[in-house]
């Protein structure tokens, strides 16, 4: 310590005090036996120290290496045998396979035996409680795909109009195709001259497929305002009048409409071209069309 002066000398001695109190704890104190430790852990373990004293006695084995490996085959042996006892897992999985398909057919033959008495209401699916959920699962998500395709060809074929239309614009497509032919066999066959299409006439396929995308973009306006009167938007439907102003058809301008088509709307040329060609429909009634006025906001 000789040197040091202030706050050094005060940090040496402070050292040298806590130095010499730790030697006399480190004497004082005295560390456990072993006897005491293995008490604790007993006690800890919930073990009485009796048992706790006794010493481990270990058996040394006196077989010789041929007796040891006849033992160690002995014992694989019992293990093999355990194991044969129960089925692989391929092997239970086939089985709950085929317990399946034989419930599967039970039940079906029992659907076909029953007859029209649980088949009186169709949209609730049949639940049966079987000992597997996922094949109940399975059968009602298809009874729903089921019933869904069911239901859409159903308002598929309700759907009059659709057939209709698509009806007559075949026809047109025939009659298109017809009118061409003659047209190009009278034409005169001079040179290797060939007749061109003026910007005002559009070729058939051209011509079809506007009408098809008409006919389509008409479609989606009108499943769109169903969605919106199903909906309950009262403004929508105010707004919007309760006919579209387009011919069924080709989407122009409709000029009239056929009382005995179900009042649909035709423009002239659709009217005359196509519609009043028809055998079934010269007899029908066809009066002028006025586009209702739409209300200013």
């Amino acid at each position: 310590m000789k040197g040091l002066k202030g706050k050094d000398m005060e940090i040496a001695q402070r050292l040298k005090r806590l130095q010499e109190g730790d030697k006399g704890k480190s004497d004082t104190k005295t560390l456990p036996s072993a006897d005491e430790i293995a008490s604790r852990l007993a006690k800890n373990q919930g073990r009485s120290e009796e048992n706790s004293n006794k010493p481990h006695v270990w058996k040394k084995d006196t077989r010789t290496q041929q007796e040891q490996v006849d033992a160690l085959l002995d014992e694989i042996n019992d293990e093999v045998e355990l194991d044969a006892r129960f089925l692989p897992p391929t092997d239970e999985i086939q089985k709950r396979l085929d317990s399946l398909k034989s419930e599967q057919t039970t039940t079906t033959h029992k659907e076909s035996q029953i007859g029209t008495s649980e088949s009186s209401n169709p949209e609730e699916p049949i639940k049966r409680h079987s000992g597997n959920d996922v094949e109940d699962l399975i059968k009602n998500v298809a009874f729903e795909l089921q019933m869904d395709s069911t239901k859409s060809m159903d308002n598929l074929k309700k759907d009059k109009s659709l057939f209709q239309r698509l009806r007559q614009l075949i026809r047109r497509k025939s009659n298109t195709k017809s009118d061409n032919e003659a047209r190009g066999n009278q034409l005169p066959k001079e040179g290797n001259v060939q007749p061109k299409l003026s910007t005002e006439e559009e070729s058939p396929e051209d011509e079809e497929r506007l009408e098809a995308r008409k006919i389509v973009r008409q479609l989606l306006e009108e499943a769109k305002l169903e969605e919106m009167e199903n909906l309950g938007f009262s403004g929508a439907q105010s707004n919007v009048p309760d006919e579209l102003p387009y011919c069924c058809l080709c989407n122009e301008d409709a000029k009239y409409k056929c009382i005995d088509c179900e009042d649909d709307l035709f423009c002239s040329r659709c009217l005359k071209t196509v519609h009043n060609k028809e055998p079934d429909y010269k007899e029908h009634r066809s009066v002028d069309f006025r586009p209702p006025k739409r209300e200013r906001k």
